[in-house]
């Protein structure tokens, strides 16, 4: 019974990583590249966000897709086709 308990450890813990830290992980770093990317962000808005994203990781990052989704790297607003409105 203790094999079974230490097999069902390892593949509940790989799982949980596969599921759970892995995704995680992917926001923060596309949610940090993506800061990084934009040019039409003020110095302090960028560093807030930073802070944001750094600080509370898993909200700051979900958030800060969410508010910027949609934007150019200047961010100016995307039309529905994809196109930066004029």
């Amino acid at each position: 019974m203790i094999v079974l308990s230490t097999f069902l450890d390892v593949i509940l813990g790989g799982l949980l990583i596969f599921f759970v830290v892995i995704p995680i992980m992917l926001i923060w770093i596309v949610a940090l590249a993506d800061l990084f990317r934009q040019k039409g962000l003020s110095p302090i808005r960028r560093i807030l966000w930073l802070l944001a994203i750094i600080f509370i990781p898993i909200v700051g990052a979900i958030l800060y897709l969410l508010l910027q989704a949609g934007r150019d790297e200047f961010g100016r607003p995307l039309s529905i086709d994809g196109t930066t409105e004029p």
